[in-house]
């Protein structure tokens, strides 16, 4: 009974993943200067992967971020071990419409609990909401990632002004510890 209660728990976890992942695809899909083709492109990608990951039993699909940005995806957050770490990459190759991987992957044993994932996509869904409507930040291209409270911010802004009001957003959301800003300024 036990085993039935877990795999029912974790087939409702990676649903709750792929719902978030799609409800932070909508938020952020018109947030972008680049061509709405390039940007459909990439998401697609982006989600392709992340539903290959959620199926695969042997990847934690809710400690690895997945970034595509024409063709190039980047893979941070953590694995438990080398192994996961190369088959992230590999499936990530082997994905149509990927032209190369950035695996930034580490190698955490700790285990991680739904609650805090779920904390994680919730600081991701606030974050995504608040930028969408800043008029100083709302139409860039900005990436939200969260793990354990701790925000990574990356993609292409327009000025100096919206990268530092983005780092500012993302700081006033509750349960946010650090933000990371790797926004790059440029069209």
């Amino acid at each position: 009974m036990k085993s039935n209660q877990f795999i029912d728990t974790n087939l409702g976890a990676k649903r709750l993943a792929i719902t978030l992942a799609v409800a932070s695809f909508l938020a952020t899909a018109c947030a972008t200067t680049r061509p709405l083709d390039q940007q459909i492109d990439d998401s697609n990608v982006t989600a392709a992967l992340a539903t290959k990951y959620a199926l695969d039993s042997q990847i934690d699909r809710y400690r690895i971020d997945i970034d595509t940005l024409d063709g190039v995806v980047t893979l941070r957050g953590s694995v438990g071990n080398g192994e996961q770490r190369s088959d992230a990459e590999r499936i990530a190759k082997a994905t149509d419409g990927v032209r190369s991987v950035v695996n930034e992957l580490e190698i955490d044993t700790t285990p991680r609990t739904a609650k805090a994932t779920f904390e994680d996509s919730w600081i991701v869904v606030r974050i995504d909401s608040k930028l969408a409507v800043d008029p100083e930040v709302r139409s860039r291209n900005v990436d939200v990632d969260v793990d354990e409270g701790v925000v990574t911010l990356s993609g292409i802004v327009e000025s100096q002004a919206a990268k530092a009001e983005a780092e500012d957003l993302a700081l006033s959301v509750d349960g946010v510890t650090k933000v990371v800003n790797e926004l790059q300024v440029g069209s």
